[in-house]
């Protein structure tokens, strides 16, 4: 593939690439760039939490343990922000998000959270059953859609509605009412242990009879994952998905259906749908290139990667994902995180706009930020000033050194930049390299990939 192509690939399925990067691929088919992947799986040391009983806790113990466990998950989460940045498996991280977002889950015990997150890792690139398999056993899950409480006297539907609607055949398509209640009852007995290990509660299963999705039997919770995965439906809805994340939010059914056929045929091998979309000539047609939004933490991991951005304190990656409204282990529901244009209204845009500056001038200006300023301009309710992300800051030289000769226009925007933005920095011909390069990072366009 040549250059232009790497690019378009590499911001799609990774966070886009320095001028070596995308040196080191030159000639090389996108297929090889699927099978150097591999899992990073995050190192955090929990024995702490291995070793307590969180059930039995003094009244002041538990609010010290609060303060240490909030204080745990901001370090988890800083070491995830700082694989995406740092990491040689772009594809993977990537992909990391994009299930973390499919399979969206509020965590707040930081050893479930880091089992959760490793279990992704885990199959990010592998078999959509086995990575369905062990997210829906896993403590994560089962605490945060009440599998605990599923038993065959009284079955709780809330994991058996998500799986239909969200994970695997989408919102009202193929199962019925009828179909939710009788799943749920294939899942009574699903539970965990202490400290998080699937476990298997015979006594509160229903073993009766049960017909899903035109189907009889006394199924348990893992045959009713291959009856759902059975279902060509199945493929289609999370290949759409793919399409949306990967190709384009406007959904193509063309391609989106030969996406399907492959992800189904294949078993539903991960890499496999990836390659292929990679291989596909459409995948790199004009109309699909730089036309994604980018989440905050794709936003500020593109940054970091290209001026390999580093941390002096948790605190600082905490306040950038609060005021992006994008905090890792805390998806704001069951349906995951906002997409594309829903990340931009008037107040998110105008601090993305200027996070390239701030982290690059060594995070230490002065800011004063309201969560969503077109919801009600008078509200002052939630105005938050401070210094913004002190201690985040990003190397010039390093970025000089892996990007020696590439025009930055080609860098950032695969040469597609409007003429306007062109104008303004031929506007701007006379100034430093530094402050040409924070200008392009500055103007709306970069917010694509």
């Amino acid at each position: 593939m040549d250059q232009s192509k790497w690019i378009h690939a590499i911001n799609r399925f990774g966070f886009g690439g320095t001028e070596k990067e995308l040196e080191s691929w030159r000639g090389k088919d996108f297929q090889d760039y699927v099978e150097y992947q591999k899992s990073e799986l995050l190192q955090t040391d929990l024995s702490y939490y291995e070793d307590i009983d969180l059930n039995d806790l003094k009244t002041m113990d538990r609010k010290e343990m609060r303060m240490k466990t909030m204080k745990t998950i901001g370090k988890l989460s800083e070491d995830w922000i700082d694989l995406m940045i740092s990491s040689s498996y772009g594809l993977h991280e990537k992909m990391n998000m994009f299930w973390h977002d499919h399979f969206a889950c509020e965590i707040k015990n930081p050893l479930l959270a880091r089992n959760f997150t490793n279990l992704i890792r885990k199959h990010a690139i592998g078999n959509f059953r086995d990575l369905l398999l062990g997210v829906s056993q896993s403590a994560g899950m089962i605490d945060y859609l009440n599998l605990k409480q599923n038993k065959k006297r009284k079955p709780n539907e809330n994991f058996a509605r998500e799986l239909c609607e969200l994970f695997t055949l989408g919102q009202g398509n193929v199962y019925t009412e009828n179909d939710i209640k009788e799943i749920a009852r294939a899942f009574t007995g699903w539970s965990r242990k202490l400290k998080g290990e699937f476990v298997f509660r015979k006594k509160f299963h229903d073993k009766g009879h049960k017909e899903i999705l035109g189907k009889k039997g006394t199924f348990t919770g893992e045959e009713v994952i291959d009856i759902i995965l059975e279902r060509k439906e199945c493929a289609r809805f999370i290949c759409s998905k793919f399409y949306k994340a990967f190709v384009n939010p406007e959904p193509d059914t063309s391609a989106i259906d030969e996406m399907a056929d492959v992800f189904y045929d294949s078993d539903y091998s991960i890499s496999t749908l990836i390659t292929y979309i990679g291989e596909s000539d459409w995948f790199y047609e004009e109309k699909n290139k730089m036309t994604i939004i980018k989440s905050p933490l794709e936003l500020i991991a593109g940054i970091g990667r290209q001026f390999n951005i580093k941390s002096k304190n948790t605190n600082s990656w905490t306040q950038y994902q609060r005021l992006n409204n994008q905090i890792l282990f805390r998806p704001p529901s069951v349906a995951g995180w906002k997409k594309d244009k829903e990340w931009i209204n008037s107040n998110s845009l105008a601090l993305r706009l200027r996070i390239p500056s701030i982290v690059l001038s060594g995070g230490d200006v002065e800011m004063y930020s309201k969560p969503d300023y077109d919801a009600d301009p008078m509200d002052d309710s939630k105005r938050i000033s401070g210094r913004l992300f002190k201690g985040i800051s990003g190397d010039w030289s390093y970025f000089r050194k892996m990007n020696p000769d590439i025009d930055e226009v080609t860098l950032f925007f695969n040469d597609k930049l409007s003429e306007q933005s062109r104008t303004l920095l031929a506007e701007n011909k006379d100034k430093t390299d530094d402050y040409k390069t924070l200008l392009l990072m500055s103007i709306p366009e970069y917010q694509l990939s």
